[in-house]
């Protein structure tokens, strides 16, 4: 018995729809995804053309926050973490797990270059803060960083997150500076 044409109609649009759909999720949140031209934004962001990366489950201080050392001294703590970020990527390809896409429309993953975990290796030197609201794979990490006083852990900060909300509000008619 043959089918009606408009059943076979179906069927192929069916099967299109979800091959789009299987494609689309493989590469948003299922395959690894490599990155051979990324720029440090900041402490915690990377960008490959379009496209912005955002390291899963820490928070780094921003491009423009500024810390004091263990003598009490104001320095550019938020470009000091872009500059160690930048040193770890060094110019390799970055290879990042997707975990998720964020209200700003960036990936959420955990990223490796030449074989170091940037994630993991920002929040050991000190230059980024767990972020346990979404993750508490780097508490430890952190924690050990804060007793060896390495990095924004060397004196006072106010928390990333902190720092840009209060930052939002002082920035009239200016867009929201993102997380």
């Amino acid at each position: 018995m043959t089918r009606p044409l408009w059943r076979k109609i179906a069927d192929g649009l069916l099967f299109v729809f979800l091959a789009g759909a299987a494609i689309v999720f493989i590469r948003q949140f299922g395959a690894d995804q490599v990155y051979s031209s990324v720029t440090v934004v900041d402490g915690d962001s990377l960008r490959d053309g379009l496209e912005d990366i955002r390291l899963h489950g820490i928070d780094a201080p921003e491009y423009r926050q500024n810390c004091s050392d263990a003598g009490g001294r104001d320095y550019p703590c938020g470009k000091r973490a872009a500059r160690h970020l930048r040193k770890l990527v060094g110019g390799s390809s970055v290879t990042c797990r997707v975990i998720d896409t964020d209200r700003y429309d960036r990936t959420i993953g955990v990223c490796s270059a030449g074989g170091i975990e940037l994630n993991k290796a920002m929040v050991e030197a000190g230059w980024a803060m767990a972020y346990t609201r979404h993750s508490l794979g780097y508490a430890a990490a952190e924690r050990e960083a804060k007793r060896a006083r390495r990095g924004i852990w060397q004196g006072r900060f106010e928390a990333p997150e902190d720092w840009r909300n209060a930052n939002r509000t002082g920035l009239a008619g200016a867009e929201a500076v993102p997380d």
